[in-house]
This record gives C-alpha cells, sequence and structure tokens, in this order.
C-alpha cells in the first residue's frame, strides 16, 4: 500500500526562507495549504509554529480543511481558493474570511449570509482573460464593480486571473 510521508520541518523551513526573502521586500504572502487534505496532526504542528507570524493568510480548496485551520487558529485569515457553490455559502461565510467569486449570483447570496453572521466578508473577483474558463467578462466589469460595491457586508480586497 502506498503511504504519504510528510516532514513538517522541511515544510517550516521553507517557510522560514521564504518569510525571509519576501520580508526583506516588506511582501506578505499566503501559504495554500491544500496539499495536506486538512489532516489535523499536520496542521497543528505548522499552524502552530511562529513561522506563520509573518503570514497574511492560510487558503485551501476544500472547506472541511478551513474549518479544522480555524479551530486550530481562529485568529487566523482564511482564503477560500475556488468559486464557492451555492449550497456551500453559509459554510464560506463560517470559515473563510476571503473568497474567489465569478457570479453576482453567488456574491449577493454571500453578502445575505455574512449579514446574518455579522461579518464582512472580503473577496478577490476573478476576471476572465480569453481562457474562457470562469470570471467575470472584462467588457462587464465596471458595471460588476458598481453593483458589488452596494453590498453593504461584502468588501473587495483585489482582482485575480487563472
Amino acid at each position: 500500500m502506498a503511504t504519504l510521508q510528510i516532514d513538517t520541518n522541511i515544510i517550516l523551513d521553507n517557510i522560514r526562507k521564504l518569510n525571509s526573502f519576501l520580508g526583506d521586500y516588506g511582501i506578505k504572502w499566503s501559504i495554500i495549504m491544500k496539499v495536506l487534505g486538512g489532516n489535523k496532526t499536520v496542521l497543528e504542528k505548522i499552524l502552530n509554529s511562529p513561522e506563520l507570524e509573518n503570514i497574511h493568510s492560510i487558503g485551501d480548496s476544500h472547506l472541511s480543511s478551513l474549518k479544522n485551520i480555524k479551530q486550530i487558529r481562529p485568529d487566523a485569515v482564511t482564503i477560500y481558493i475556488k468559486p464557492p457553490a451555492m449550497d456551500q455559502i453559509k459554510n464560506v461565510i463560517s470559515y473563510a474570511d476571503i473568497s474567489l467569486n465569478t457570479s453576482m449570483r453567488t456574491i449577493e447570496a454571500l453578502n445575505e449570509e455574512a449579514k446574518r453572521q455579522n461579518k464582512k466578508h472580503k473577496i478577490i473577483v476573478m476576471i476572465e482573460l480569453g481562457e474562457l474558463r470562469e470570471g467575470v467578462v472584462r467588457d462587464n466589469l465596471i458595471e460588476f464593480y458598481e453593483k458589488v460595491f452596494t453590498l453593504s457586508n461584502i468588501e473587495i480586497i483585489g482582482i485575480g486571473s487563472n
């Protein structure tokens, strides 16, 4: 049977190196944990290390992993790194401080749930750049932004592309 061995000391050493390099330029960065599969033992060792003090945020594509991260480090800023499904809106607001978004319908639902949970949810708007995968079409970007800015519990913190 195949097994995966995760050496958290090597991961932490890589985090130290990135912190040192990026810190020289005043850059805070995000660490994506999805390869760890939400494993609590591994997450606890990494999330409780002092190396994470200079990290801006922690991202994952699985809400169950973000839930584990919030249980271990409630103060951690978390990012849901894929566009939310409508049936997961409540969990996105519960476990992700930031999410990547492509749909006004989804953002409006996030806004309503954020109101219910008395939170301000931050989003990164994904823009379609021609590969026809996902995102707001560039021609519609200004109109899209104008609508999002009217939502009381949503804060746009950036744009992204795939």
